[in-house]
């Protein structure tokens, strides 16, 4: 996710950007909070910015926890319950045509 106005967008592509005689803009180091080199940013709208390395590479690392998880999804399972429509494990599995697949395992 990176910054596109006020809010955060997922980018689709990004592309070195480089200079009339070829070179890319920016001062590429292997500390990516240093890095000076410039991209341009398309994203899945089809606007187009223009961000350096350092930039890209903080507004990562803000979105990262201390344990450096980028997002947390579910914390945990509160009140599971199985009911009679649940299919057993061992009546999961399937053959057809020699070939051994996973039955569907939920109705519906």
């Amino acid at each position: 996710m990176l910054p596109l106005g006020s809010q955060m967008m997922c980018s689709a592509e990004r592309t070195c950007k480089w200079d009339l005689d070829g070179n890319p803009i920016g001062c590429q180091l292997e500390n990516p909070t240093m890095d000076t080199q410039l991209y341009d940013i398309k994203f899945h709208n089809g606007k187009v910015i223009l961000l350096a390395a350092n930039a890209i590479a903080q507004t990562m690392n803000a979105q990262c926890n201390v344990n450096r998880n980028e997002y947390l999804l579910l914390e945990c399972f509160v009140n599971i319950q199985k009911d009679n429509t649940v299919i057993d494990l061992d009546e999961q599995k399937a053959v057809h045509n020699g070939h051994e697949y996973m039955c569907r395992t939920t109705p519906g």
